[in-house]
């Protein structure tokens, strides 16, 4: 089964998403189930009316999905990376 892991990149109470600094770890479990195969990240950034403000997050998500990306784990291809909703572009 193909995944996306979730991360609460805003560390937002209101979402229920693995935080960035607990990612590896999950990651690195969930590439020891046999029929998962996790092919990325998503997050969405806290909400703000600039989309600039959003920046800082996205980055900060983008250099978690390197790193694990760069890890080689099994059951894992790190294809997809994504964020945000249409209004932050």
């Amino acid at each position: 089964m193909p995944v996306l892991v979730e991360v609460n990149s805003g560390h937002e109470s209101s979402k229920t998403s693995v935080l960035p600094e607990a990612v590896d770890e999950l990651v690195i479990q969930m590439s020891k189930l046999k029929y998962l195969c996790v092919e990325g990240l998503m997050t969405m950034e806290p909400r703000f009316g600039d989309p600039e403000e959003s920046r800082p997050y996205f980055k900060a998500i983008r250099k978690v999905f390197e790193r694990i990306a760069a890890r080689n784990l099994p059951n894992m291809t790190m294809r997809f990376l994504s964020m945000g909703m249409s209004n932050n572009y």
